[in-house]
């Protein structure tokens, strides 16, 4: 089974959501299920990355506002993993969409 998470905020950065995806895509991945996880990029991440065979990370930057805790900051950066997510899903063709934001 194919699956694909949303999600805004991912380890390392803080936040039950994230933590939460983390610990689902990894246990799902050691079951069989290819799993792709779609956050923020971080400076000093990899954009794509892939965590065992069946786990992977997409990353999306978003153009730089100086207050990232801002309203403006957060629809910008789920628009951004709107659209990776919109590519993905035509590329990947998953079974099930998890959005956690």
């Amino acid at each position: 089974m194919k699956l694909i998470f949303y999600c805004s905020k991912f380890p390392p950065l803080a936040g039950g959501a994230g933590t939460n995806a983390h610990y689902m895509a990894k246990y799902l991945s050691n079951k069989g299920h290819q799993v792709h996880v779609v956050c923020e990029h971080i400076p000093g991440l990899k954009k794509e990355e892939q965590i065992n065979q069946n786990y992977f990370v997409h990353r999306v930057s978003v153009p730089v506002i100086k207050n990232r805790g801002s309203g403006v900051y957060f629809l910008l950066l789920c628009l951004a993993v709107a659209f990776k997510g919109i590519r993905l899903i035509k590329r990947e063709k998953p079974d099930i969409l998890h959005l956690f934001d």
